[in-house]
């Protein structure tokens, strides 16, 4: 976004992944190199600063850069100049320079990975992305827009209690765990609007919402409903199956004595009796 909409729109957004490179690698795709540089090396190579040249360059994950090449890349940011590996000629480049990383940079800088002069030279303007999980109102538009790329064409929509059951998982993947679930779901749902039960089953039934009674009933009821929906039933026949389960929990709790669930419960006894008797539930 900010390099489609500066002066340098026309000119080349380069992109470069520095933690999937190992060191090596890494410095001839960010500086290029000359013939015979190094084994196989058998033409000179630009690197992504002179493809990038007028443009903007984005370095992703540069808090995973090696020290080295972290020395040579601050030597470009101060002078905006550099030398191709196994070259002697000093290069200028004018681009604009983008970085992004997973890392706490002031917490790496302290514990000596990353250089202090780079991470203040580099840190001109700052923007923090928070977390998917400080943002959670973010997820039913986010899951519209991959929705809408991961299944062109199917209309498939996110149904409420889906969006609920995303709105009560951490994240901790962020927004490509978001991406890897719809994609999940959109794979084995056959209909329309995704529901919980579609979704995989560590944000469906997370493991670390173990914790409370109600957590663990509330996961067991989507399930329920899924499958009693799935199944064709209608409101009354979710409602009555539920009420009977209840019950004779109710029942099995105090012994099968109704007149005793009443009085605790402060329900009507006769009420209680008849309900008994049509639920089936009398022997």
């Amino acid at each position: 976004m900010i390099h489609d909409n500066s002066a340098r729109r026309k000119e080349p957004f380069v992109t470069l992944v520095c933690g999937a490179l190992p060191e090596q690698l890494l410095e001839s795709e960010l500086f290029g190199h000359e013939k015979n540089a190094f084994t196989g090396a058998a033409a000179m190579r630009p690197g992504h600063l002179e493809r990038a040249a007028g443009g903007t360059l984005f370095l992703d994950e540069i808090g995973d850069i090696p020290s080295a090449v972290q020395a040579k890349l601050l030597r470009f940011v101060e002078e905006r100049t550099f030398t191709r590996l196994g070259g002697h000629v000093d290069l200028h480049v004018d681009l604009r320079l983008i970085t992004a990383t997973h890392r706490q940079l002031r917490a790496e800088v302290k514990a000596g990975r990353f250089r202090e002069d780079l991470y203040y030279r580099l840190n001109v303007l700052e923007i923090e992305l928070p977390p998917l999980a400080e943002r959670k109102e973010d997820i039913p538009t986010l899951s519209a827009f991959l929705l809408a790329r991961l299944s062109p064409g199917r209309e498939l929509s996110l149904g409420s209690d889906a969006a609920r059951t995303l709105s009560d998982y951490n994240w901790p993947g962020n927004v490509r765990e978001l991406r890897n679930a719809l994609e999940h779901a959109a794979t084995v749902c056959s209909g329309k609007t995704i529901r919980p039960h579609h979704l995989p089953s560590a944000i469906f039934r997370p493991l670390d919402a173990a914790g409370t009674p109600e957590a663990g009933m509330d996961r067991a009821l989507q399930q329920c409903v899924a499958a009693r929906l799935a199944a064709g039933a209608t409101y009354k026949q979710i409602y009555s199956g539920m009420e009977s389960t209840i019950l004779k929990h109710l029942l099995h709790h105090f012994d099968h004595k109704p007149t005793i669930l009443a009085r605790v419960l402060k329900m009507n006894r006769a009420t209680l009796l008849k309900k008994r008797r049509d639920l089936g539930l009398d022997t």
